[in-house]
């Protein structure tokens, strides 16, 4: 869709501002404008819900990325892109495609050969059942612990953000 903020100041707080003795910070802002910040919330029937599991918790256990796109509760039926930016531990990254397993479910796996933390950044991006383009993102994290020795046993902290 498409988003209109609209800003206003106040006569007498820009009359106020005009006085101002901070003649640097006038003459900037008359040329550049004046910084601000703005928070938008909004509401979607269109959500993305994704997961990461593992099949253990040790480096060389294979990691599972698994996304439902939904719309209205529904799985999306309309085939959607959904790539992954995965960083491994050693910060060196690589971007993949989820595959489709089913209507609205896409997966990738991977091996986790180093013991840290493995981020990806999820997207999805394609059209809703009304032909109305979308994208969503969200970030899973995946832990992976490195066998003390004299153990035989790891243990695992996983995230999902």
């Amino acid at each position: 869709g498409r988003w209109v903020a609209r800003l206003s100041v106040s006569d007498a707080r820009f009359a106020l501002f005009r006085e101002s003795r901070v003649k640097e910070a006038r003459v900037r802002a008359m040329a550049h404008g004046v910084p601000y910040d703005l928070m938008v919330i909004s509401r979607s029937s269109l959500t993305m819900r994704v997961r990461s599991y593992s099949t253990g918790f040790e480096p060389g256990s294979r990691i599972r990325l698994r996304a439902q796109v939904l719309d209205g509760g529904e799985m999306l039926v309309k085939p959607v892109s959904v790539s992954a930016r995965i960083v491994f531990p050693d910060r060196t990254r690589t971007n993949a495609r989820l595959r489709p397993l089913s209507s609205g479910v896409y997966e990738h796996a991977f091996d986790a050969t180093l013991p840290g933390v493995y981020t990806s950044l999820v997207r999805a991006s394609g059209f809703n059942s009304r032909g109305e383009h979308f994208t969503r993102e969200q970030v899973v994290t995946s832990h992976i612990w490195a066998r003390a020795a004299g153990t035989t046993t790891a243990r695992t902290l996983v995230r999902v953000r």
